[in-house]
């Protein structure tokens, strides 16, 4: 019985996920793998290709039905993700330490949010990039963590940054207290489908 290389092993991984392929066929694929080397004693280069070279022809067989989400519905759900918990955070602290009935919504709110987004959603990639790439993953994360860093910024110092004083409209401090548990719930069953999404389970 034939072993499979360990490093055959984690760079076919590691080249599946980058494709952004579920977590359940990467399992699938390398239990594939794994057999087909233990039967037949075959060297996987020589059976497969190389790692970058199989993980392109599984992804190219995959579409959204069979685990291969689209760049839009990616880009789309880590938007989404971004904007619950920054809206959600936000209004359910205010609310919960208004010193007054009404929570105010300033354009200063309005603008750190889109600036929030414009550099979470970046950091969130880079992050996963630096996370499992073979190479540049130092790069990734350097700039993930300036994204991260100035996302994190605008979102405590808001006021400082843009027009804090201009009040367009006022959210009752309960209603935004609501408001904000129903986003960051959201939010984090988001966050919860994404990552079984992605975990790796080995079908045998």
């Amino acid at each position: 019985m034939t072993v499979l290389d360990r490093k055959y092993r984690d760079d076919l991984r590691v080249a599946l996920r980058l494709r952004d392929i579920s977590g359940a066929r990467v399992g699938e694929v390398l239990a594939e793998v794994e057999a087909h080397v233990a039967e037949t004693g075959e060297d996987p280069v020589a059976a497969f290709g190389s790692p970058k070279e199989y993980a392109a022809k599984v992804s190219a067989q995959l579409d959204v039905k069979t685990g291969k989400p689209s760049r839009l519905q990616k880009l789309t759900g880590t938007l989404i993700t971004g904007l619950l918990t920054y809206v959600g955070l936000t209004l359910l602290l205010d609310g919960l330490s208004a010193d007054r009935p009404g929570v105010p919504v300033t354009p200063a709110y309005l603008i750190s949010t889109v600036v929030f987004l414009a550099l979470s959603v970046p950091a969130v990639m880079l992050s996963f990039r630096a996370a499992v790439a073979l190479s540049g993953g130092r790069v990734c994360g350097v700039l993930a963590a300036c994204a991260l860093a100035g996302a994190m910024a605008v979102a405590i110092f808001p006021n400082s940054l843009f027009d804090g004083e201009t009040v367009l409209f006022e959210v009752s401090r309960w209603v935004a207290v609501g408001l904000g548990a129903a986003a960051v719930a959201g939010s984090l069953g988001l966050v919860r489908h994404g990552y079984r999404h992605g975990r790796i389970v080995d079908p045998r």
